[in-house]
Formats: C-alpha cells, sequence, structure tokens
C-alpha cells in the first residue's frame, strides 16, 4: 500500500511541475523585446522540464501498475514494468543532469557578458569624469 501512495505522490508532483513548466512557459514566451537566442534557449529549457516531469508521471503510474499486477500470476508483465521504472528513472536522472549543466553553462556566458559590460561601463565612466574634471579646470 505505501508503494502505491508513493506512485500516486510521483505522479501528482510531476503532473503539478508539467502544470507549472506550461505556465512558466506561457509567461516567458509572451515578453516583449526578448532577444530570439534567449528566447529559444528558454523554449529548449522548457521542453526538456516538460519531459522531464512527464516522465515522472509516468514513473508514478507505472509503479503503481506495477503494485496492481500479480507478480505470481504475470511474472512477464510484472518484471517489464519494474525494468520499465529503473530505465525511465534513470533517463531522468541524466535529462535532470543535462538541463543541470545547460543551465550552468548559460549562466556562466551570461556572466561573461556582464563582466565584459561592466568593465566597459567603468571605462566610459572614468572617460566621463576625465573629461568633467578637465571642463572644470578651464572655468
Amino acid at each position: 500500500m505505501a508503494v502505491i501512495i508513493f506512485g500516486l505522490l510521483v505522479a501528482i508532483l510531476g503532473a503539478g511541475l508539467v502544470i507549472s513548466h506550461v505556465r512558466v512557459w506561457k509567461k516567458q514566451s509572451s515578453q516583449p523585446n526578448i532577444e530570439k537566442s534567449e528566447l529559444r534557449s528558454q523554449h529548449w529549457q522548457y521542453r526538456r522540464r516538460l519531459a522531464t516531469s512527464g516522465l515522472m508521471v509516468l514513473v508514478g503510474l507505472l509503479i503503481m501498475l506495477g503494485q496492481a499486477v500479480d507478480k505470481i500470476a504475470h511474472p512477464a508483465v510484472f518484471t517489464v514494468i519494474w525494468i520499465l521504472v529503473i530505465l525511465i528513472t534513470l533517463s531522468l536522472m541524466c535529462l535532470a543532469l543535462l538541463d543541470m549543466m545547460i543551465v550552468r553553462q548559460g549562466l556562466k556566458t551570461k556572466l561573461v557578458i556582464l563582466e565584459a559590460k561592466k568593465r566597459q561601463l567603468e571605462i566610459e565612466a572614468k572617460i566621463l569624469k576625465q573629461k568633467q574634471e578637465g571642463n572644470h579646470e578651464l572655468n
């Protein structure tokens, strides 16, 4: 019984994440003035996360089904279901790691761009300050 409840909780959590990802994507995709490259990366992130959450729902349902199948009467079906649970769970972990690595790399890239912009702004501020000090000397 506890395994069925666990499967139900996994399925409910996955369904909740699917709904959350759809809402976030609708909000992100409707933002004005978003760069196409940013929108494209957000779309791929949405697809990865939607797939992961959908697989969570499937794993939860398979866990419940695996508990409902009589392993004595149908050993092959029982075995196939639990092999699928294991394989899908492994693929979930791979998708989660892939998503983490892609997001991390994207954040590193954005950080490098922001640091370059910061350095450029600091140079421009220094130049403006020097010009302003030069103008005060002339007055």
